[in-house]
């Protein structure tokens, strides 16, 4: 089995199913994905504070994010809108 997706992974064309099995999913993450989103920001201890609370932890929370990953991440968008992300 691991040779056929190794072969597999010859290919010109990028198997979707490669996207499932280790080491090949690497390949499959877009580089845009390193900006954070809101689930990588999700905290399950902040469930039990209180508005003011959580109010406080959200003004602490800094993301910073450079023009050239805003570049990345629209050019990502506009390739996923035409069906070309991979």
């Amino acid at each position: 089995m691991l040779d056929f997706f190794k072969r597999l992974n010859q290919c010109e064309e990028k198997a979707a199913l490669l996207s499932l099995i280790d080491p090949y999913a690497v390949h499959f993450i877009l580089k845009s994905r390193s900006i954070p989103i809101i689930t990588d920001l999700y905290e399950p201890n902040n469930l039990d504070l209180n508005y003011p609370e959580l109010l406080s932890n959200c003004s602490e929370v800094e993301v910073n994010i450079s023009e050239k990953e805003i570049e990345m991440a629209s050019r990502t968008q506009e390739l996923m809108r035409r069906g070309q992300d991979f």
